[in-house]
């Protein structure tokens, strides 16, 4: 994915660019909508919301499955404190992404580029943005639009936190990440375990949160679940 990413901008010389992933379909109004309000905010990255979709999804499942494809924010458009994936957004190409191959390949494989390449921006006293009307929908493939699949996803973004700070050695926001992540896996891991066993239609949503406190504690490398390259090329190999 990175090393895709890095190719697309190589292609290109444009001052702007605008990211999709190939399972989002945008409203016809969606690039204006993004460009107005990064322009309003000037901000280097702006991210705008996405509907999730999980069609044939069991109907247990498919509020958790819509909510953790998509992605909300605030009501009114502006700037942010947080950043999303790359999906859905609109970046100051001088700003947001330095030099020729800003996306770091390493995470080919298991994904995260987005989260390195905002986390360096924040350091940097980037800014984040929200363009509050610009919709874009996302289709979760059918071998995607499972908990399991789901739920490794969010062990994924569990680690993110920690890795982040390991990279950068900074050991105190190391150390406070993974007691966040004992006490999120602890908690909400026994939640889970009673809305399991009681078959609570909300269970999924538990999961999700124990399994990313769990990411948060187990970020060590080689860990890393494989989303992509050899690993994609496998599951289509077995289809």
């Amino acid at each position: 994915m990175a090393t895709a990413r890095n190719a697309a901008l190589g292609a290109t010389d444009a001052s702007l660019i605008a990211f999709l992933d190939d399972d989002e379909a945008a409203a016809p109004d969606w690039l204006a909508r993004i460009l107005s309000a990064h322009e309003a905010s000037g901000a280097d990255v702006t991210f705008s919301p996405i509907h999730g979709r999980a069609e044939g999804a069991p109907a247990w499942l498919k509020p958790y499955l819509e909510r953790f494809f998509g992605r909300e924010g605030p009501v009114g458009s502006g700037l942010i404190d947080q950043s999303f994936g790359c999906g859905a957004s609109l970046m100051t190409r001088a700003t947001a992404l330095p030099g020729a191959a800003p996306f770091d390949v390493s995470a080919d494989q298991s994904g995260g580029e987005d989260d390195a390449l905002f986390a360096a921006l924040a350091a940097r006293g980037g800014r984040f943005g929200w363009a509050a009307d610009a919709w874009v929908e996302e289709f979760a493939p059918p071998h995607r639009a499972t908990l399991r699949y789901a739920l490794t996803r969010a062990f994924a973004y569990g680690q993110g936190p920690s890795q982040t700070a390991a990279k950068e050695k900074n050991w105190p926001a190391l150390a406070r990440w993974m007691i966040v992540g004992a006490a999120q896996t602890a908690v909400f891991g026994i939640a889970a375990l009673v809305m399991t066993l009681i078959g609570h239609s909300r269970r999924a949503f538990w999961m999700d949160r124990a399994v990313r406190g769990l990411g948060k504690l187990a970020w060590m490398p080689g860990l890393e679940p494989q989303f992509y390259g050899a690993s994609e090329l496998k599951r289509l190999n077995r289809a």
